[in-house]
């Protein structure tokens, strides 16, 4: 799944005259990476003996409510249905309606379940209040195809009709509902496949004009708002379903043109003006958008997810998928054939945290005299789920959702700013960044007691060690920093030296090594916070190898 930018040269004649009359086009420069993560579903048993589960609605007290298809062998026109009611993930009752139920929308308590009429080309609405069908109203003039709730007493309902296919289709848009007394029944675009209303009452009706598959064009969608003024917006292919996000933003999905039945666009409108188009490898059926933004679709064997115009998750399988609803809680729900209902996910608008800021501090390795070895810590998390850790300064590296350090090197000297990004399933994103500077204290430096001999050498930082080999010589310097770490030759003749941080003991150190090896860091110490700090070795005299040779300490600031 990949968003991409189109060209008018790709577009339909209708959608680039429509950009040429006015309407600005922007989309994405190019193409953007794959989602990162499958869109999982749990299943909800809602019982079995049903043909197909279609139609799915969430009311405020929680109730996940979704239509049940009779499985039947002559046919569906006529027959009832059912409507499974659901609440914490599990089936509460099973309630029958006068429909098969085809499409379902809610508002306030009530939902609307939209289902076939005694024959074809016909259809029917009911209504259901708590566990109790509660109006049953018939469509008899055209066939239906989708419904839409704007208040618990008034729905929209789309379709076309067939009876004169002769003479070319027409479509109709027709409010229901005890609260529907007076309004008008109106032509639409000769084919209405979705429905939708936006928070300013505006309906919003997505379709097309023609099935011929060498007539590609003739999408659009429409808008009425609640003063009858209308407005149409041409679309490419055909275009299936629509969703009015929480910021107002239109989503439509359309049918690419010519592209088979598993490839979609899905735009994103703003009023009149298409801010985005995401190309989706599925025909979506149905779309809903989640409080924060996130904009899921179902349709055919695939389900996906897109956040902020980018498709973060996305699956493909062998299920079936008809209806879609975002519950109060943020949870996504759809139909599935005889599959029941499924979970697909809870909504997720909180970023990532770093409940453990990252933290520098000098780590065990090679010293140079331009790289010193360090650790770059955290902790990140997240309500859902991390997706990775990337490293932004000073160098850019991506690390996987259960990472807590970079293990890598600083060049002493001035302030290096290490800054991390952590990102969630979602792409929900959070920042922390760190400055530190590093220091090569020399061996030089520090307060000598006994007896330390010069060792000059070029593998040396300097050129050169102080080395001793008498019991309780000492060497101590003091520091300011939040880390440090004492560097030293280890090899077959290095003893043991015990190690003093402001005036108490803290270790011993065992420098032997079968082979040797120059500017190792073999102890480090770090502190929360930045403060002077008294470090001495003290030689041990180990007995056959009494040597100890040091080459300064390693300090971050």
């Amino acid at each position: 799944m990949l968003i991409t930018s189109r060209t008018p040269r790709l577009l339909s004649a209708a959608f680039t005259g429509a950009v040429a009359a006015g309407l600005t086009l922007a989309v994405p420069a190019g193409p953007a990476a794959a989602a990162t993560e499958e869109l999982k579903a749990a299943a909800i048993d809602v019982g079995s003996g049903y043909y197909d589960e279609a139609g799915v609605a969430a009311t405020p007290d929680g109730t996940e409510y979704i239509g049940l298809q009779d499985n039947t062998s002559d046919g569906i026109f006529g027959k009832t249905g059912h409507v499974a009611l659901v609440r914490n993930n599990k089936l509460a009752k099973t309630i029958t309606v006068t429909t098969n139920p085809i499409d379902a929308s809610s508002a306030g308590g009530t939902v609307f379940f939209l289902g076939d009429g005694a024959s074809k080309y016909t259809g029917k609405v009911v209504t259901v209040n708590g566990d109790t069908q509660t109006a049953d109203i018939p469509i008899t003039t055209f066939d239906p195809t989708a419904v839409a709730a704007r208040s618990a007493d008034l729905a929209y309902v789309v379709g076309e009709d067939w009876d004169v296919l002769s003479s070319g289709l027409d479509g109709w848009l027709l409010p229901v509902g005890s609260g529907a007394t007076a309004l008008p029944t109106e032509r639409v675009m000769p084919r209405p496949e979705g429905i939708a209303i936006g928070k300013d009452g505006t309906l919003y009706v997505a379709g097309y004009a023609s099935d011929d598959p060498n007539v590609p064009t003739g999408g659009e969608l429409l808008a009425i708002a609640p003063n009858g003024t209308r407005t149409t917006v041409p679309l490419d292919g055909k275009p299936q379903a629509v969703a009015v996000g929480p910021d107002g933003t239109v989503w439509v999905t359309s049918d690419r043109p010519g592209a088979g039945v598993y490839d979609s666009y899905l735009y994103a409108l703003q009023g009149s003006r298409i801010s985005h188009i995401v190309h989706v490898p599925t025909s979506t059926g149905n779309l809903a958008v989640t409080p924060s933004g996130t904009v899921y679709g179902v349709g055919g064997l695939s389900r996906f997810a897109v956040r902020n115009a980018t498709v973060v998750a996305q699956s493909n399988n062998f299920i079936y998928y008809r209806g879609i609803a975002v519950a109060p809680n943020g949870r996504v729900y759809t139909g599935s054939h005889n599959q029941g209902l499924m979970l697909l996910a809870a909504d997720d608008a909180t970023r990532p945290t770093f409940p453990g800021a990252p933290a520098l501090s000098v780590r065990t390795g090679t010293v140079t005299a331009t790289a010193a070895p360090v650790a770059l810590t955290w902790k990140a998390a997240d309500n859902h789920a991390l997706a990775q850790v990337q490293a932004t300064s000073p160098a850019k590296l991506t690390f996987g959702p259960t990472a807590t350090v970079w293990n890598t090197t600083i060049r002493p000297g001035g302030n290096v700013v290490w800054s991390l990004t952590a990102r969630d399933t979602w792409t929900n994103t959070a920042t922390a960044s760190v400055t530190r500077s590093a220091a090569l204290v020399t061996e030089g430096s520090g307060h000598r007691s006994g007896t330390w001999r010069v060792v000059k050498g070029k593998d040396y930082l300097g050129g050169q060690v102080l080395t001793a080999n008498g019991r309780n010589a000492a060497l101590a310097w003091t520091v300011t920093g939040r880390s440090v770490g004492l560097t030293a030759v280890k090899g077959p003749t290095q003893g043991r030296a015990l190690i003093y941080v402001d005036g108490h003991k803290i270790t011993t150190v065992d420098l032997h090594a079968s082979r040797t090896a120059d500017r190792q860091v073999v102890w480090t110490r770090t502190w929360s916070t930045a403060g002077s700090h008294t470090v001495k070795i003290v030689v041990e005299g180990t007995a056959g190898r009494p040597n100890v040779a040091t080459d300064g300490l390693t300090v971050i600031r």
